[in-house]
């Protein structure tokens, strides 16, 4: 998966943290470069830079996941999670992933999990203990109370198992049917 031009998360109260190379290009005003996290107040739209977050080899990330006052940064091919202080917008390397994500197509459920999914198979982060539990297979998903959506992989998550989108979707956003 490329990374994206700009990643954005929501940190479920009053700020959006955006984050890439279209930032220069959308907020000029705040002179700052594509490694710069850019904190948006929901309500007054102020666009405030943050600090400067740096990555191995100056990549940029593919998504931004906010939990427990932290950001995380997934990065493709990287084998660490990102941590970025949203209060400074410093970056550090957080947990080693497993071997077996690569692609990093990921969903945070807002509950303090991450999930990536690989072609068929899925794993989950859990980001209070660290510990790694890998669904080897689209047959055994976890059955959760939340919907994931993977973009690069156009796929929902729902009730243990994968809905397959059949039309593209640019801009992550989705009403959904779910079966019962």
């Amino acid at each position: 998966m490329e990374p994206s031009s700009m990643v954005a998360c929501y940190d479920g109260s009053k700020s959006i943290y955006v984050l890439g190379k279209d930032m220069i290009r959308n907020f000029r005003q705040l002179q700052h470069q594509s490694s710069d996290l850019i904190r948006i107040d929901i309500d007054t739209l102020e666009a405030t830079k943050v600090g400067q977050s740096a990555f191995y080899n100056y990549e940029q990330p593919v998504a931004l996941h906010y939990f427990n006052e932290q950001i995380f940064a997934v990065i493709s091919n990287n084998p660490h999670l990102w941590t970025i202080n949203p209060v400074y917008g410093t970056s550090s390397q957080s947990f080693k992933l497993d071997r077996r994500i690569t692609g990093r197509s990921s969903c945070h459920d807002g509950k303090g999990r991450l999930f990536f999914k690989e072609d068929e198979s899925m794993c989950e982060l859990n980001l209070n203990t660290g510990i790694i539990q890998h669904y080897p297979d689209a047959y055994n998903l976890p059955m959760l109370d939340t919907i994931l959506y993977f973009k690069s992989h156009n796929r929902i998550l729902v009730n243990g198992k994968y809905i397959v989108n059949g039309v593209g979707n640019n801009y992550g956003s989705y009403l959904v049917s779910i079966p019962k």
